[in-house]
Formats: C-alpha cells, sequence, structure tokens
C-alpha cells in the first residue's frame, strides 16, 4: 500500500502584492498525486498593501486549503516560525513569494519520499529575468539572485545547502534542532540572512542527510532592480552582519575556523576580482568586488547603523 503523506506549503510575504498573485497563480496549476493532503499556508509579515486582497482573489480557485495568517513580529524568521506551527503537513515546503512552482513539484517530491527516508532538502531554483540578463551573471556570481543548480541528479549535499526560495522539511527535524533564528534573517525592508545557514548547521551537526532533488523545482522572478549594483551591496553588507552574529554563537576551534573562512572567502573574493579585472572581465570583477568588500563592510558594521 502506497504510503500516503501529507504536505504544507509555506509562503511568508511583506509587501509584495504585486508578485505573491503570480506565485499563487503557479499553484492553480499544481498536479496532486492521490495518494497525499495539501494545505497552502500564507503568513503575511503585517503587509502594508494589498495582499490580503490578492489571497483573497484566489481562495476559489484552488482544490486544497488554502490559509491566510498574519505574523505581527517583523522577520522573515518569525514568519516562517509561524508558518512551521500552523501546518499539520508531515513535510512543510517554504516557496518564497517571487517564486513560481513547477507543475510537476509535488508529483516528484512524493515520488522521491515514499522510497527514501528523506528528512531535508530542497530542489532547483531557476532564475526569471524581467528584463535582460545582467552582464555579470555567471556560476560564480549567480549565489547574488538565490540560483541553485547542482546538476539533473537527486544526491546529498556536502558543504553546500539548498536556498530558501525551495526548501523543505520533515516536521520532526524541527522537534529535534529547533525552529529559525528570529534574531537572523530579514525584517522589513533591510537585508539581513543567515538564518537558513544557520538551521543547516545545526541540521549538519544532528548528521542528518541534506539532499538536493532537482525534480522539484521553481522558477525565482528577478526584477531589474536586484541586479543593480546598489541592491547587490547592500544584500552582502546585510550577509556580512548576519554572519558576524552566526560566528560570535560558536565557541573554540569551531569559531576559529568559521572566521577563518568567512577571511578566506572575503579576501579571496577581492583578489579574484583584481585577477578577473587583468583578463579584462571588467563587469564580473566589479560584481565579484562588491560582494566581497559589501561581506566584510557588513561584517564589521556596528549594530544599528
Amino acid at each position: 500500500m502506497e504510503q500516503r503523506l501529507s504536505y504544507s506549503f509555506v509562503i511568508c510575504t511583506y509587501n509584495r502584492a504585486h508578485l505573491i498573485g503570480l506565485c499563487f497563480d503557479s499553484f492553480t496549476r499544481l498536479k496532486i498525486p492521490d495518494s497525499v493532503s495539501v494545505e497552502l499556508l500564507v503568513i503575511d509579515n503585517n503587509s502594508q498593501d494589498h495582499t490580503k486582497s490578492v489571497y483573497e482573489s484566489y481562495v476559489d480557485r484552488l482544490n486544497f486549503d488554502f490559509k491566510y495568517f498574519v505574523e505581527t513580529e517583523q522577520g522573515l524568521s518569525n514568519a516562517r516560525n509561524l508558518g512551521i506551527k500552523k501546518a499539520t503537513g508531515d513535510y512543510i515546503i517554504f516557496i518564497d513569494d517571487d517564486a513560481l512552482l513547477t507543475s510537476n513539484y509535488l508529483v516528484n517530491l512524493q515520488n522521491l519520499l515514499i522510497n527514501k527516508n528523506i528528512l531535508v532538502g530542497g530542489g532547483k531554483v531557476i532564475p526569471y529575468f524581467i528584463d535582460e540578463i545582467p552582464v555579470w551573471y555567471n556560476k560564480t556570481t549567480r549565489k547574488l539572485i538565490s540560483e541553485i543548480d547542482y546538476g539533473e541528479k537527486i544526491k546529498p549535499l556536502k558543504n553546500k545547502y539548498p536556498f530558501g526560495a525551495n526548501m523543505w522539511f520533515h516536521r520532526k527535524v524541527f522537534e529535534k534542532v529547533g525552529v529559525f533564528n528570529p534574531e537572523l534573517g530579514r525584517k522589513g525592508n533591510n537585508l539581513m540572512a543567515g538564518e537558513e545557514l544557520d538551521l543547516f548547521n545545526r541540521i549538519a551537526k544532528e548528521n542528518l542527510q541534506i539532499y538536493y532533488t532537482p525534480d522539484s523545482s521553481v522558477y525565482h522572478i528577478i526584477p531589474k532592480k536586484r541586479t543593480e549594483y546598489e541592491f547587490i551591496n547592500k544584500f552582502c553588507i546585510g550577509a556580512g552582519v548576519s554572519r558576524r552574529m552566526i560566528i560570535s554563537n560558536k565557541k573554540g576551534m569551531s569559531k576559529i575556523l568559521a572566521l577563518l573562512f568567512f577571511y578566506i572567502k572575503v579576501y579571496g573574493g577581492i583578489f579574484y576580482s583584481k585577477w578577473l579585472s587583468i583578463r579584462g572581465k571588467q563587469s564580473v570583477s566589479e560584481v565579484i568586488s562588491i560582494m566581497s568588500s559589501g561581506l566584510r563592510n557588513g561584517y564589521y558594521k556596528k549594530i544599528g547603523n
């Protein structure tokens, strides 16, 4: 007899009414296996736009439970944690509010999970550029747009993690390692990060294997603003601040190694940028320089500034 699993999709949002309808629309095309139950939870993190009315316009268009909650405590981690609390599924799947689900997402994930005891994973995140592809875009810089592509085969990840635009967990994972750290992650319009890395580090510490599942993929909407240097700089500064907070919570040799790795990443990036400039790859060089400098400046930035 086929194992019956249940899934809770969670979308956390803040002032994205202009995009979240596209995300909801992708769920209208989601193919659902007969053997599963599905719900979609929207966690509104104090949006000031018409997000709720967009949700209401889709309530009758989905053939599964579609729920709306408000998290009044600002912060993506807080919103995700409310999603975990409200979810009823065996597996909790986080999809960004600017991501488009592929129609076979759940069919492919179900086919995997009924045959393997996998508790944590994430799928491919494919960029969907609203405007032209930026000239600096390549395999080194694609992390700036949260692209994930580790190939076409299902495999365990080592020293790599899924991205928040497309990641899933069995609920027992949160019972074992805890939920997202509310001190990390975006809050309102700031670009803090680190809550996903912090969670995956705790998962890895418990020797829980994290898998890459490319057949359960999403398209990630990339507006022109996100490819501009000003945004990239702010994004990397936020990542630097978050990395300092994560490193500061480590102890002993673990802290030393984390700090060493961070410095190698930052200053290695600066030297790599100069090497690219010498080779005439100016646009890529500039972006990598911004990435490295932003991380460094964020790490040394005073909290509150």
